[in-house]
């Protein structure tokens, strides 16, 4: 086992090119970028949190996890839409193969498990019930005090709550490595991915990299090897484009009518009014208005909710489009017999003809067939996977028009790798996300589970132990760890 104690630190969201282009700005993270190498991590297929954090800690690809996007197909085709439980990814993370002591801090798509170390929280909340052991939530109350882990509100409240969140984090943190000793450490700020949500302007977003710097900065000043990670990257969106508006104006899709996804006069007037607002770069006013709404009548008012797959008419329907991931890809299910309902007897000859006319469409780049985009087949996936142009974000919605103008930022697959410490070396080109569980168990002096699907990247030093030893692979339960 190295004699190093190893910091992974996951800035949710954070983008290699950004840090290029404001690197005067971010004098940390640039002193990370690799002149000899690549500092772009490859994310998955879609890149979004979940389950793109569980592939970075388990070492396995989306299919492998059988997680594509937030939600999943369910299991028996029923037209519906799940998340999955958290503990099926836990079981994989690479603590499981090594007797090392790991520290798990509010990293994404973990739960509250029994691990030779300890757990804090998930992505959003913190309270008695999210720690392991269970004494640490008061522990950590005892000694920083209460925090406010509440993240609701308009956009300029959430944005003023995640960096207050992120002080929050920053004690907490600091508490750990100050009086908790472990082997690796792992720790997850999401104000990076929350500024990229919920940002007016780019400037808003780059003060989330600033502080993010800066602490860096902090943390770089003690005795760790730090590896620096981010889930996906964050590119800008000027347009959203709504396959499944495409597919009802071209009757592969109907929707009942009446439903609420056909949208009625009022409606229909309440998404020109907001797509108006947002092209005018009122999106806070907007927000401020929906939280308004939902004070007064206990939800929000939402003109831009997924589809309703409860108000599709399935007798009339061949193929759909849903996806929760704010990026460019979106995934389309043919309703063949798989479903309860399906009416399409060809697929293969309608997913070739349906692949064929969505690549006309203008601002579709490419459209893959399942087998093209994922390196394993997975029944539950997509049929096919459309891919916008590098401005164009997906919109699972049912608009008037397929097209509509918008500011944000949106998730992309590059995401970022930075390393600082007397262990690493350059990182060379064609570093994925799913290598990080394979590489930090090298790093511990562990063999590799014949199951992840990533590699160990060659980023160590000359003269280490990890860059001396050739990665070994085993296969079989793991049955000599003892905690």
């Amino acid at each position: 086992m190295s004699d190093r104690n190893l910091l992974i630190l996951g800035l949710d969201g954070i983008d290699p090119f950004l840090i290029e282009e404001y690197s005067e700005e971010l004098p940390n993270l640039s002193s990370l970028m690799d002149d000899e190498g690549s500092n772009v991590l490859e994310s998955v297929l879609p890149p979004v949190t979940n389950p793109a954090w569980g592939c970075s800690f388990t070492g396995k690809l989306p299919e492998s996890l059988g997680r594509f996007d937030m939600k999943v197909l369910n299991s028996d085709f029923e037209y519906g839409f799940e998340h999955l439980p958290m503990e099926d990814i836990m079981v994989d993370g690479f603590w499981e193969f090594t007797d090392a002591r790991v520290g798990l801090m509010d990293v994404p798509c973990t739960s509250i498990s029994e691990v030779n170390g300890w757990v804090l929280g998930g992505p959003f909340n913190v309270s008695d019930e999210d720690a392991y052991p269970e004494d640490l939530s008061q522990e950590l109350k005892e000694n920083l005090g209460e925090f406010d882990w509440d993240i609701s509100g308009t956009g300029e409240e959430k944005r003023r709550k995640a960096f207050d969140q992120f002080e929050m984090r920053k004690k907490t943190l600091d508490y750990f490595l100050d009086n908790k000793d472990a082997d690796v450490y792992f720790y997850v700020f999401r104000v990076t991915d929350t500024l990229m949500h919920h940002c007016s302007e780019e400037d808003q977003l780059i003060e989330a990299y600033r502080r993010a710097d800066e602490y860096l900065g902090e943390l770089m000043d003690r005795d760790l090897d730090v590896m620096v990670v981010s889930d996906h990257g964050a590119v800008k969106a000027d347009r959203s484009y709504s396959l499944n508006t495409w597919l009802i104006q071209n009757d592969f899709l109907e929707m009942e009518s009446g439903s609420e996804t056909d949208p009625g006069f009022l409606r229909k007037f309440a998404l020109e009014v907001g797509e108006k607002a947002l092209n005018l770069g009122f999106k806070d006013q907007l927000s401020w208005l929906n939280s308004k709404y939902e004070d007064l009548f206990g939800e929000e008012f939402r003109t831009t909710g997924k589809l309703d797959l409860e108000d599709v008419n399935w007798d009339e329907t061949e193929a759909f489009s849903y996806t929760v991931a704010t990026c460019r890809y979106t995934g389309v299910w043919i309703n063949d017999d798989r479903f309860p309902e399906g009416i399409v007897e060809d697929t293969e000859t309608k997913k070739e003809d349906l692949k064929k006319e969505i690549e006309a469409i203008e601002e579709v780049e490419e459209v893959l067939f399942k087998e093209e985009a994922f390196q394993k087949d997975h029944r539950l996936f997509p049929d096919l996977v459309v891919k916008y142009s590098q401005h164009v974000k997906q919109d699972s919605a049912v608009r008037e028009k397929p097209v509509s103008e918008i500011y944000t930022y949106m998730h992309r697959k590059e995401g970022f790798i930075g390393l600082h410490g007397e262990s690493f070396g350059n990182i060379p080109e064609g570093a994925d996300l799913v290598d990080i569980a394979p590489t930090v168990l090298h790093y511990l002096g562990e063999n590799i589970p014949e199951e992840m699907d990533g590699k160990v990247i060659d980023i160590f030093a000359e003269g280490t132990d990890p860059a001396e030893r050739k990665p070994e692979r085993f296969s079989g339960e793991i049955s000599n760890i003892d905690f």
